[in-house]
């Protein structure tokens, strides 16, 4: 049988035991998050970045700012910036490792050999302290692997090469491409011109749709929501830099003419897509939004899809 003396000797050895596990696990903990932040090439989140300048040569120079949620692009022209592929893009950017400091202190000639003296590439980040410049020179000989300079830090650093490649974003990787934003559950009535032809299908009662022309009779709700979640779904396929007159390309008058209704009254919002003639270029069809602004190219299949017969969408 224990005596009291031996039980609190054990205890205080278990007590022991776990305050010097704790101590070094918590140690440990410490440790690695000192090294983590070595790793890390940028000292702060995507969330606080409020701008963005990409320099890449041969382009022209990219400049966006934030709108709360919202990103814009402001050079080389102002239209709304895809949100999605920034917010990913600066994900991959900044939350990148890099693979450890290849030199400290490099000689002029050797910043040379590594393509860094006149960069390719450059990407700054501006949040409240600043901006933050990082300079993308070659890539190693192994090709997995890119030698990058922060701006006013000698060091040079090895980052894997896919950080860059996140960089190397074009014009319309960043600019929204989306055709229509809104919800299908809100459209009470899509119209289809093609021509003489018309065909105007109207959701008057809740769930249910029924043609109004070219002939009256019941619609089928699977398929107009098949089309309106197509259609929401769609991307611009190509801003084409072309002058171009309108009738030359199908668009005065265009070849296809979709609208769709949403509420009623004063608070009725009409959507329109003009569609005009093939781009036999980027293999699509030219394209307006709203009546107005530049032509795009949209998908062949989102066309074809859209030039059916009225029976398509018949119950």
């Amino acid at each position: 049988m224990n005596s009291p003396r031996n039980t609190i000797f054990w205890l205080l050895i278990m007590v022991l035991v776990g305050g010097a596990y704790y101590y070094f696990d918590h140690q440990s903990a410490e440790t690695r998050k000192t090294q983590e932040a070595a790793l890390k090439l940028f000292p702060f989140k995507p969330a606080e970045i409020t701008g963005i300048r990409i320099l890449s040569s041969g382009e022209s120079p990219l400049r966006l700012l934030r709108d709360k949620e919202t990103w814009w692009l402001k050079e080389p022209l102002e239209v709304k910036g895809d949100s999605g592929t920034i917010e990913t893009m600066l994900k991959n950017i900044v939350g990148a490792r890099n693979d450890g400091v290849l030199f400290e202190k490099p000689e002029p000639a050797k910043i040379r050999e590594l393509g860094l003296d006149e960069p390719g590439l450059s990407m700054g980040f501006i949040t409240a302290s600043g901006e933050t410049v990082i300079n993308f020179g070659l890539k190693g000989p192994t090709h997995n692997v890119t030698y990058a300079q922060l701006q006013g830090d000698h060091r040079v650093f090895r980052i894997h090469s896919d950080v860059a490649s996140e960089a190397r974003k074009t014009l319309y990787d960043l600019r929204d491409k989306t055709i229509f934003d809104f919800d299908p559950m809100k459209i009470v009535w899509i119209q289809i011109d093609q021509g003489d032809k018309r065909m105007r299908i109207n959701q008057d009662i809740p769930g249910k749709w029924d043609f109004n022309s070219p002939k009256v009779g019941p619609a089928s709700m699977e398929r107009v929501l098949e089309t309106l979640y197509r259609l929401k779904e769609s991307k611009v396929k190509m801003f084409p830099d072309t002058k171009d007159p309108l009738d030359s390309i199908g668009l005065n008058p265009p070849i296809i003419r979709l609208s769709l209704g949403e509420g009623s009254g004063q608070n009725a919002v009409v959507r329109i897509l003009n569609i005009g003639g093939r781009d036999t270029i980027n293999r699509g069809y030219f394209a307006r939004i709203q009546d107005a602004g530049e032509a795009v190219v949209v998908e062949e299949g989102l066309v074809h899809h859209l030039s059916q017969d009225a029976g398509f969408w018949r119950d």
